[in-house]
């Protein structure tokens, strides 16, 4: 299905336009409080730690998120999560220039919040469309959050050098509002019935799950690679290769980050393409994966910008598609009653492993080199991706 007849389908023209708005928000926000940090501190640990508390602290509390996202209709949980944002970013504001603990705090609820919109986003997709369009749609919407994440941190850190923090904060903060005003119109799905009574079960339900269906392992495993590897290294080569491996003047480095937002886009409208969708089995989803770490080596370990900077593109273009079709493949396959617990442990496992590898990775390039980081990655995601393959064609278990 084209982007021309979903946007006349007003359930995606109300999700896309709320998911932008919550990314552009959120991302614009969390730049101008990165920016802030590194002004007021000189820490790069402490400007990056954000991201840390942002994308792995909350994975201590995926039992509650997951037990949100079944207890509570999917409509009611994105609107409320949105205006308490928007209250939590109110109170930074206030408080952004008197107390550290503020910005801490209020990171890690908007990482906690991301868990819960993400995985209640993927369950209403599963609801509101048909299998027929199931995967254009999960494909185009993906496409909200990568728009409103890129134009969130130029527009952050736009403003925070225009009106400071505290102004920039401000002015972004009612888009969370505008946001939930959009979710309120989407139509109402009633809660799970059957979901988790316990709020510490969600890891153990999706494992039990991936036991009984094992065709969900490989899909789930690629996806979440993707986003510990391959994502993990984009955080450490936006800023390393182009300002310290190739040290590109500013105009270089933007014309890096360019091709980098340019081949995650294209690579997210092949997959909506028929030549993609007709030739989609010849090549699996495996061993793409393995091109994309070939395509990702290359700028790490050759210093001429003639190469890198096209590989690079290459490599998110590769990305881009790997991730999709995992995605799609397990939104596809999972059992709507079961959408929640398998997307809420995948968005917060992956966040975590993502931030593990980029702050691993990058000190152990500053103080050793890119070499041994590309063949630790690279012997993890081979034994991990065959430990998946046998586990996939293992009979599957009896429900529990």
């Amino acid at each position: 299905m084209n982007i021309q007849a979903l946007v006349r389908v007003s359930p995606f023209k109300r999700m896309w336009s709320a998911m932008f708005l919550s990314m552009l928000c959120s991302f614009a926000i969390m730049i101008a409080v990165s920016i802030h940090l590194f002004n007021g501190f000189h820490s790069t640990l402490l400007a990056s730690g954000i991201y840390a508390v942002q994308f792995g602290a909350p994975v201590l509390f995926v039992g509650l998120a997951g037990w949100l996202c079944q207890r509570i209709s999917p409509v009611r949980l994105l609107m409320t999560v949105e205006v308490l944002s928007f209250i939590a970013f109110l109170t930074l504001a206030l408080w952004i220039e008197e107390a550290l603990a503020v910005i801490v705090v209020t990171v890690f609820l908007r990482g906690f919040a991301e868990i819960i919109i993400k995985s209640t986003r993927a369950k209403l997709v599963k609801h509101l469309f048909s299998a027929a369009i199931l995967t254009d749609a999960n494909t185009w919407m993906m496409t909200s959050y990568y728009l409103g994440s890129a134009l969130g941190g130029a527009l952050g850190a736009w403003l925070y050098d225009s009106y400071g923090v505290q102004t920039a904060i401000l002015l972004c903060a009612p888009l969370s509002i505008c946001a939930a005003a959009l979710y309120r119109g989407l139509p109402s799905i009633e809660p799970e019935e059957n979901g988790q009574q316990n709020a510490t079960r969600v890891f153990s339900a999706c494992l039990n799950l991936l036991s009984r269906q094992p065709q969900l392992v490989r899909p789930f495993t690629v996806l979440t690679l993707s986003v510990v590897i391959f994502q993990g290294a984009h955080l450490i080569a936006r800023s390393w290769i182009p300002m310290t491996h190739l040290q590109l003047s500013q105009s270089g480095v933007g014309v890096f980050h360019c091709v980098s937002v340019l081949g995650i886009f294209l690579g997210a409208l092949f997959v909506t393409t028929a030549l993609f969708k007709n030739n989609s089995h010849s090549l699996s989803n495996d061993q793409t994966f393995m091109l994309g770490f070939a395509a990702l080596a290359v700028p790490f370990l050759v210093s001429s910008s003639a190469i890198v900077i096209p590989t690079y593109f290459i490599f998110m273009f590769i990305f881009e598609v790997v991730f999709m079709r995992a995605y799609n493949d397990l939104l596809t396959e999972t059992p709507v009653q079961e959408i929640s617990v398998v997307m809420v442990t995948f968005h917060s496992i992956a966040p975590l492993g993502m931030a593990v590898v980029a702050v691993a990775g990058g000190y152990a390039i500053d103080h050793v080199s890119a070499l041994p980081v590309i063949a630790s990655l690279i012997i993890v995601a081979l034994f991990t991706l065959c430990s998946a393959r046998w586990f996939s064609i293992r009979p599957a278990s009896a429900a529990q």
